[in-house]
């Protein structure tokens, strides 16, 4: 007979859980009904500093954000560390991951800990939440049948120009649309690049401040974007090319 798995019966092994985090804090009602339950079944967080764990606590119990033992996971992470955090999950214990933005794992340096949870039989369960990848795709009108994402690009406009001519002609060639982020103090200094780089036929998407009260999603040609008076103010962004 089949075994049924129901929540209890993932919490009674170690388990990874993959929280999901505010993209804005205008936007609490986005996450799970089910997030405050999910918390209180955790034995410690892996976060990408104490203070944004903290903050992501304080909003589900101040005893949980006071006693609650936290791990730091982030791109600076030394591998025996998370052989070290591997060690520290197994016995039944519940550790949750969050990011300091949306989901774990997407454009997030938690997918290192998913692979060493697998690899040492931990299980891994994922809840849903806001990614601002995915909602600037579905928000742009470019085709999701056929996407890729790039994460970060180069700074240095010697070494992003050939790769934004390369995704360019990907986005042609391959009916592919091209999706990359940016920290949100060079959003403005991207956003120039691309109009003297990019084609004018090119079709150029601008997810800014994505489920915040001032979110903006723009899908025009380069050739219509130099027409209008944009500016980026320090602004967390998607920039999508098809």
């Amino acid at each position: 007979m089949r075994e049924q798995f129901t929540p209890t019966t993932f919490m009674q092994k170690s388990t990874l859980l993959l929280l999901p985090n505010l993209l804005s804090e205008d936007t609490w009602g986005l996450l799970p009904l089910c997030l405050s339950e999910e918390i209180e079944k955790i034995d410690a967080l892996i976060a990408e500093n104490p203070k944004s764990g903290r903050a992501y606590l304080k909003h589900f119990s101040t005893t949980k954000m006071r006693e609650l033992p936290q791990y730091v996971l982030n791109e600076h992470t030394d591998s025996r560390d998370l052989d070290e955090l591997i060690g520290e999950m197994k016995g039944g214990k519940v550790f949750g991951l969050i990011s300091d933005a949306g989901v774990p794992c997407l454009a997030d340096p938690g997918s290192e800990i998913v692979k060493r949870c697998n690899k040492a039989k931990i299980h891994v369960r994922a809840l849903m939440g806001p990614s601002s990848i995915l909602l600037a795709l579905m928000q742009s009108g470019m085709s999701g049948q056929r996407f890729l994402f790039h994460g970060y690009l180069p700074r240095k406009e010697e070494e992003l120009k050939p790769y934004l001519l390369k995704y360019e002609k990907m986005a042609k060639d391959e009916i592919m649309t091209q999706i990359w982020i940016e920290a949100p103090y060079r959003s403005q200094k991207m956003f120039s690049f691309l109009m003297k780089t990019l084609n004018p036929g090119t079709i150029l998407s601008v997810a800014k401040n994505l489920t915040a009260k001032d979110e903006s999603v723009t899908t025009l040609p380069v050739k219509e974007w130099k027409k209008k008076n944009f500016s980026l103010e320090k602004e967390p962004c998607v920039f999508l090319i098809s």
